[in-house]
């Protein structure tokens, strides 16, 4: 599941060269557009599977809070102020950005739009230990509460940097903790069909409504509330269908690097994109379809390398531990 969300976002990102180049009536504008919002589930998957992995590491133990602090500050955090200073220096040899701003931009994560998912991250993470207390005593209130908390703040409550907050995102990272505390796989997984075809129809509604908006033909009243509902169906489709593939070794195979490396493209395969748009493309002056179709190939080419490269050193280190003991 996080090799197919990782190939999802990457795919969101890409697409940002038609939909600003393009004229929100022509066809590539419609098929990225369509594509954009049928995959918005992708980031909050994320959040989702961070809630289910957690809970399922230390639902059922006693847990050592500043322990788990202090590695999601080695995992999380480290890495993310290193892709802030890479990125930053990349900005500040362009004249993009000033060094008295980057505090603001550490710690709202504004420097990259994709790095938002780091702060909401976090912000959930400091919340877990008091998160995995109400699940495990509350755990239907605490489902009930977090999805009435993402429903008021996608809807009715913005303000700046609201899509940075936790509570517009609080219930897949609970709905993560709730599946994994009674493995609720195999409930999904008996919908077969129904679960399936109730995301794509309503998935192809709320593309058909978000794309009316931007248009100007129609007032998308309930957007935040259709899209928690339709996030989380698609969440659970492809959770289930993962469930199904994930005994299948074929599967396991192609997915162990790019999975394992998830973490790492997400930071830096933006900044491949803008190498791309903003250094290399305007030298050579190709057109939307030859930027996107280039674009493409050589992100998830290198995506797809980094990954490679990652496993096989992973492989080596772990090779010579073995070896030693």
């Amino acid at each position: 599941m996080n090799a197919l969300l990782c190939l999802g976002v990457i795919l969101i990102h890409l697409n940002n060269t038609p939909l600003s180049q393009l004229p929100p009536g022509h066809g590539g504008y419609v098929v990225a557009f369509a594509a954009n919002k049928l995959l918005c589930f992708a980031v909050p998957a994320f959040l989702f599977l961070s809630g289910f992995k957690l809970f399922a590491r230390y639902g059922s133990e006693k847990m050592s809070v500043w322990r788990f602090y202090i590695g999601r500050f080695r995992k999380i955090l480290l890495p993310y102020f290193v892709a802030v200073v890479v990125y930053f220096v990349y900005f500040y040899i362009k004249g993009w950005v000033l060094l008295d701003d980057l505090p603001e931009y550490v710690f709202l994560g504004t420097l990259a739009a994709h790095f938002y998912y780091v702060v909401i991250a976090v912000q959930l993470y400091l919340l877990f230990p008091l998160l995995r207390l109400a699940a495990d005593r509350w755990p239907r209130i605490t489902l009930a509460a977090s999805l009435l908390c993402t429903v008021v703040f996608q809807q009715f409550l913005v303000f700046p940097y609201s899509d940075r907050f936790f509570g517009s995102y609080l219930f897949y990272f609970v709905l993560g903790m709730w599946m994994a505390r009674g493995t609720r796989g195999e409930s999904t997984g008996r919908r077969r069909w129904m679960l399936p075809a109730a995301t794509l129809a309503l998935g192809i509604l709320h593309t058909c409504l978000s794309h009316a908006q931007t248009e100007g033909t129609l007032a998308y009243s309930y957007h935040g509330t259709v899209n928690v509902l339709y996030v989380t169906f698609a969440t659970l489709t492809v959770f289930g269908a993962c469930i199904k593939l994930g005994d299948r070794p074929v599967f396991l195979r192609l997915s162990r690097g790019l999975g394992g490396a998830s973490y790492e493209i997400y930071l830096y395969h933006v900044l491949l994109i803008f190498f791309l748009q903003y250094d290399l493309y305007p030298r050579l002056s190709l057109g939307v379809a030859a930027c996107y179709g280039s674009s493409c190939l050589a992100v998830y080419g290198a995506c797809a390398l980094g990954a490679w490269v990652k496993c096989r050193v992973k492989d080596h280190v772990g090779g010579r531990l073995e070896e030693k003991t």
